[in-house]
Parts: C-alpha cells; sequence; structure tokens
C-alpha cells in the first residue's frame, strides 16, 4: 500500500476510535450509577477503544516518521499479544464456568465477558510485550 493510503486509513480508524470513545463516555454519564453492571461494560469498552486508539496513533507516528506500517517487531509483538491473550480468555472463562454453579449468571453474560475480557488482555499484553519486548 501507498505511504497516502496508510495515512487515510489510519486517520480513519482515528475517527472511529474517537467516536467509539465518546459514544462511550456519554453513555457512562447517561446510566448513571442505577445500572452497575451496564456501567462497568462501558467503562471496559472506553478503555478498550482507547487502547486501540493509542495503537493507531503510534502507527500514524510511524507512518509520519517514514516507517512501514507493519515491520518484523511489530508483526512479533502482535502475534505474541495475540497469543497471550487468547490463553488468558481461556483460563477466564474456565474461572467463569467454575462460578457460575455458585453464583446465578446468564450465558449471554458469559460470552461478554470472554470477548471483553479478551480485548483487556489483548491491550494488557499489547502494551507490555511493546515496552518490554518479546524475547
Amino acid at each position: 500500500m501507498s505511504n497516502k493510503k496508510n495515512r487515510m486509513r489510519l486517520y480513519l480508524i482515528l475517527g472511529v476510535s474517537a467516536a467509539i470513545i465518546a459514544t462511550a463516555i456519554l453513555m457512562f454519564f447517561s446510566v448513571g450509577f442505577d445500572n452497575m453492571p451496564l456501567m462497568i461494560v462501558t467503562f471496559i469498552i472506553m478503555l478498550i477503544s482507547i487502547g486501540a486508539l493509542m495503537m493507531t496513533l503510534r502507527q500514524v507516528r510511524d507512518v509520519k516518521d517514514g516507517l512501514p506500517m507493519e515491520d518484523e517487531r511489530s508483526k512479533k509483538v502482535m502475534q505474541k499479544a495475540m497469543s497471550t491473550s487468547f490463553l488468558l480468555m481461556i483460563y477466564l472463562l474456565l474461572a467463569v464456568g467454575f462460578v457460575t454453579d455458585r453464583v446465578d449468571i446468564e450465558p449471554r453474560h458469559v460470552s461478554s465477558i470472554g470477548i471483553l475480557g479478551g480485548a483487556v488482555f489483548f491491550f494488557v499484553s499489547w502494551f507490555y510485550y511493546n515496552w518490554r519486548g518479546t524475547f
């Protein structure tokens, strides 16, 4: 892809991330403390969107510096973060499976916990491996 197409794609991702964050902030404050589970889910979505925004801002900076969109290190960091988050998500779902015997949790909430937990694990591991390195 050309440098101009890469920039357009990244700016589109930035706009979508900013719109999701703005919507989550509005929903977070409009829900109030009456519906605490919805407030927690909205906050997690907001954190995930901020993580995606930070990843995209880093890519924009790299493209402006003339670097390629994906180099070997970024591919390795992404692969390591994905495998770590997948493993942690499986452990999370196993833990939720053991807890559901004692606590009444609906099945649709379990899938939401798995998806949101996997996204949080991915961004945390991506930040960690980007900061620390993959080796």
